[in-house]
């Protein structure tokens, strides 16, 4: 349909619209000296009240005469901006894509441009109309305004954000949205119009078209080209008509009121929002219409009564089951009768969010009373005949009827009740962890939640059966509920032994519906992260086969995921193979195969890049600072310890950046605080090679120490807060040792009690008996620093003693042990020299062969350094291995000046 048809259209709403008296002036201003347009229009204004319908064939005989008609070009600029293409096309004007042609910064814009100067006056002030509503909206979830004016030829335009993304039918489809997603992403599109109403805004044209998601997932409200403002005040009169009793509608989300042409109301968008709604439930529209005729529009939007959501989704197949709960709400926000509708949007999106929650909604079915009074309207005739044949059944159906009915309704409960506890486990006691989850204080509100939340589950899974969706819905809380336990990677409770038994859960269910065929990408999500949690766990708790099962569980999710993404590279798999990539490089660090980390990491950064490409937002950039910082961790493993620096700040920039944003908060604050240890650790922690840039390594740590012990005092019960305090603070005592021995001290003794307290609470986790050890052999060294010898001996002792008795010990005990020898052999040098060799020479055997295996960490090698330096006392060669060590090193990894100067202090 080409540009002069479209354009007779938009007329002939408009003046049909008007009262018959006004429609004369309306056409003298908006045809101007265009006779034949105004014939036109006149002529179909004139079969519409001969008819009482749209007449459809002297439409189609003025399409066809306008067929031929060419189309305006488009514009190369508009104001300072450069067209580069048509993106929509409506019958006032067209959208363009566009960008800045002065310079003066690179951004997308879309435009919108009148394209007829024959409205006169009149298009001006709807374009003003539009830019005035824009103005006063700023809302994340609405497309912004950005400019506005007229062209050199005197056409309006409006430069808009630009949205790139896909209407919001389309987008669940593309990302085959579960229902609970499907509702959360409405809420989102409801808060963007309930924001609007308060604003006195009604949009009045919501559609899908008009409702764009992005790529990250944010929904975008478009064209506000039609709404209405509730207090117009100055505005021109002919816009004041238009905008209270103009039929401009799209007829397969319109509301009763704008088809009948009545004044039009915020409820006008609540009935919009719940057709928009009920497509997004069930894959179809409402109304089924038959063509586009106003008698035929009326029939079916006012007149006949709309099918429920789930009826319609198991009719065509669309979508697997759809909640009585769901039908009810959206056939609330879709009465016919505009005050039997949600008060407002807010009610609307109140009631989804009650459902999400387990909670009793408001809406109610329309009784039998109602929808009886309705019927017996539209059929009074068949209705007065059928009376006395009903009244003769009424009797002997009525004992019959009233027993069926309160079997019904016992049913009805038990099933009611079951999905109320299936929802109070599964969705709102774990998604309530989430939304306390960072603020201060709020351990002992999450222990309750999770011990009811494990008594729910529990009692779900007896009962689950063969319900492939809930089982696989217990496979997903049970692993949310070993996060909020004890999950390594995130704020837990730090009850490690109950996340362990939570994640096998998960895993065991999930592994369940594999191996019965189910394929669905969010189950296959589930058993990934339920393996890897599964998996870290099993090794921080020392289970038998721990290190070797972790990692396979995490090769195994690695290889699953890489499936995943190349069938579907959506945002969320893209998260997930990258986040697994930076685990296995994790996994590769701790066992100090520092080639492997490095390689595992580089593919997770462009990964994480591409994520935030896609995303942008506070989270993918924790995502690419995470990585970054990890990286750096590597080349500090590799020897390039200079571009782990420049990486170390781009890192820290990140985190930095992010803690400063509004809504920071404890995560926000524990990344800063970690970003600050790693550059303070590389600048001069002596327990890895170093810069030794001892002051600028104090003032890091320091700053971290200072966060830390902000969080674990807003926070006392929280484990994983009082362990950062303890980590924190041995590495401020560490860098401190070399200048302020007794004050490294202090911290010190502090560091231990600390990881103690945690130790105590999960006795078996061997992340936490390594933190003890650590910072009990750096108390030890300190100790000796201060010439404080007997204790730092004795202290030194219970370490040794306490890593005998570990069982199958990882190499990181055994660098501790060896540490530990090595101090307490330099203590007993002088008095007691034969038990100084021997407990060199026992670090030597128990970690010499391991360190030359791993000759491709300079931390290693840092390490077999000390050592081999410590024996060469009683055993000259042992100076010319340790020279031969850093000889060597540039054949295994980056050479810098840390490697050549320590080479040079070795005589």
């Amino acid at each position: 349909m080409d540009d002069r048809w479209e354009r007779i259209q938009d007329l002939f709403f408009e003046a049909a619209a008007l009262p018959p008296a006004e429609r004369g002036a309306f056409l003298a201003g908006a045809c101007g000296g265009d006779i034949a347009l105004r014939s036109e229009v006149e002529s179909l204004l004139e079969a519409d009240e001969g008819s009482g319908t749209f007449v459809e064939s002297a439409i189609g005989r003025a399409a066809s005469s306008m067929a031929a008609a060419g189309t305006e070009s488009a514009p190369r600029t508009v104001g300072a901006y450069r067209i580069l293409k048509e993106i929509g096309r409506g019958g006032m004007g067209a959208v363009y894509l566009a960008e800045r042609a002065d310079q003066q910064y690179h951004k997308r814009v879309a435009i919108k441009l009148a394209r007829f100067s024959g409205y006169g006056d009149f298009i001006h002030e709807r374009f003003r109309h539009e830019r005035q509503i824009l103005a006063s909206l700023e809302h994340q979830n609405i497309a912004r305004l950005l400019d506005g004016g007229e062209t050199g030829d005197g056409m309006p335009y409006i430069v808009m954000e630009y949205v790139e993304g896909l209407p919001v039918t389309s987008y669940i489809e593309q990302h085959a949205l579960g229902i609970r997603a499907r509702l959360q992403l409405f809420l989102k599109i409801a808060a963007a119009v309930q924001y609007a109403h308060r604003f006195l805004v009604i949009h009045r044209d919501l559609k899908p078209s008009n409702i764009l998601v992005t790529a990250a997932g944010e929904p975008k409200l478009l064209d506000f080209g039609i709404a209405k403002l509730l207090e117009p005040g100055a505005l021109n009169e002919a816009i004041m008509h238009t905008s209270t009793g103009m039929r401009l509608l799209t007829p397969d989300y319109a509301s009763p009121e704008q088809v009948r042409g009545e004044p039009v109301t915020t409820a006008s968008d609540v009935y919009s929002l719940g057709v928009v709604l009920y497509e997004m439930l069930s894959g179809v529209k409402p109304h089924r219409l038959k063509d586009y005729t106003p008698l035929e529009i009326d029939r079916a939007v006012c007149e006949t009564e709309t099918e429920r959501p789930s009826a319609a989704a198991a009719r065509t197949g669309t979508f697997h089951q759809i909640d009585p709960e769901l039908d009810v709400i959206v056939l609330e926000a879709m009465h016919k009768d505009p005050a039997r509708r949600y008060g407002s949007v807010e009610h609307l999106a109140d009631d989804i969010r009650r459902f999400l929650t387990g909670l009793p909604i408001q809406a109610r079915r329309d009784s039998r009373a109602y929808r009886a009074r309705k019927f017996l309207r539209r059929h009074r005739v068949a209705s007065a005949a059928a009376a006395l044949f009903v009244i003769t059944l009424a009797g002997a159906a009525g004992v019959t009827s009233w027993q069926a009915s309160v079997a019904r309704q016992q049913a009805r409960r038990a099933e009611m009740r079951f999905r109320q506890v299936r929802q109070l486990a599964n969705r709102f006691l774990l998604d309530f962890d989430e939304q306390i989850r960072n603020l201060e204080g709020s351990t002992p509100a999450r222990e309750s939640l999770v011990k009811t939340a494990s008594e729910y589950l529990d009692s779900l899974a007896s009962e689950a059966g063969n319900d492939m969706e809930l089982r696989a819905e217990l496979a997903a809380a049970y692993r949310k509920l070993g996060d909020v336990q004890g999950g390594p990677r995130a704020a837990s409770l730090g009850r490690s032994e109950d996340a362990l038994k939570s994640y096998q859960k998960s895993v065991e269910i999930g592994r369940g519906l594999f191996a019965a065929g189910v394929r669905d990408p969010s189950l296959l999500k589930q058993i990934i992260e339920a393996e890897r949690m599964l998996g870290l766990l099993e090794h921080r708790l020392h289970k038998k086969d721990g290190d070797a099962k972790y990692e396979q569980r995490l090769t195994d999710s690695t290889a699953l995921a890489e499936t995943l993404v190349q069938a579907r590279p959506e945002l969320d798999n893209l998260r997930t193979l990258a986040s697994l990539y930076r685990e296995l490089g994790e996994r590769y660090a701790d066992s100090n195969r520092a080639t492997l980390a490095e390689q595992r990491y580089t593919q997770a950064l462009p990964i994480y890049e591409k994520v935030r490409q896609l995303a942008p937002g506070t989270r993918s950039d924790r995502g690419v600072a995470l990585v970054t910082q990890r990286l750096a961790d590597a080349k500090v493993m590799r020897g390039d310890l200079d571009t782990a620096l420049k990486l170390y700040r781009t890192s820290f920039d990140g985190f930095a950046a992010m803690a400063r944003t509004p809504k920071a908060g404890q995560t926000e604050r524990r990344s800063l605080m970690a970003a600050h240890l790693s550059l303070g650790a590389l600048l001069g922690d002596p327990l890895i090679p170093n810069l030794r840039l001892s002051s600028d390594a104090i003032e890091h740590t320091g700053a971290a120490l200072t966060i830390a012990e902000h969080l674990e005092q807003a926070d006392p019960a929280n484990r994983t807060a009082k362990l950062d305090l303890a980590y924190t603070a041995a590495q401020y005592g560490r860098v401190l040792r070399g200048t302020q021995p007794a004050m490294a001290v202090r911290h010190l003794r502090r560091a231990v009690a600390l990881a103690g307290d945690v130790l105590s609470t999960s006795p078996a986790d061997r992340v936490y008996l390594r933190h003890v050890l650590r910072y009990r052999t750096d108390l030890g060294v300190a100790l000796a620093a201060t010439r404080n010898t007997s204790e730092s001996a004795a202290i030194l002792k219970t370490v040794t003693a306490d890593l005998e008795g570990v069982d199958t010990p990882s190499a990181g005990y055994e660098l501790i042990g060896a540490e530990a020898r090595r101090e307490l052999a330099a203590i007993f040098r002088q008095a007691q020299p034969d038990e100084a060799r021997r407990l060199t020479q026992q670090a030597l055997d128990r970690v010499e062969k391991y360190l030359l295996d791993h000759s491709d960490s300079l931390e290693m090698i840092h390490h077999l350094s000390l050592l081999y330096e410590s024996a060469a006392w009683f055993d000259s060669s042992y100076t010319k291995k340790a020279r031969q060590l850093w000889a060597e090193w540039p054949k295994h990894g980056a050479s810098s000046h840390y490697d050549r100067r320590r080479l040079e202090e070795i005589r």
